[in-house]
């Protein structure tokens, strides 16, 4: 599945920003567009899903539509 996949790119990428930074993540600003394959509640349930029992479990993520431009980004992480 192309969701799963993704999603398990973005914990792996995740991890490495919080070991780059010897700080734990607080929250991740996302943004999908309009014009991509996954819609903000599609992601937003499969990212609970392979998260589940996870350290990411409980990460806060904002979610912006754009209406064009790349599928999925992640435009920005608050360190705690």
């Amino acid at each position: 599945m192309h969701e799963s996949s993704l999603l398990k790119n973005i914990l792996k990428y995740l991890e490495g920003q919080e070991q780059a930074s010897s700080r734990g993540i607080r929250k991740i600003y996302v943004s999908l567009s309009l014009f991509g394959g996954i819609k903000k509640n599609h992601f937003l349930e499969h990212y609970k899903e392979m998260s589940a029992g996870t350290k990411w479990e409980s990460l806060d993520i904002e979610v912006k539509e754009i209406p064009y431009g790349p599928e999925l980004e992640i435009t920005g992480i608050d360190f705690a």
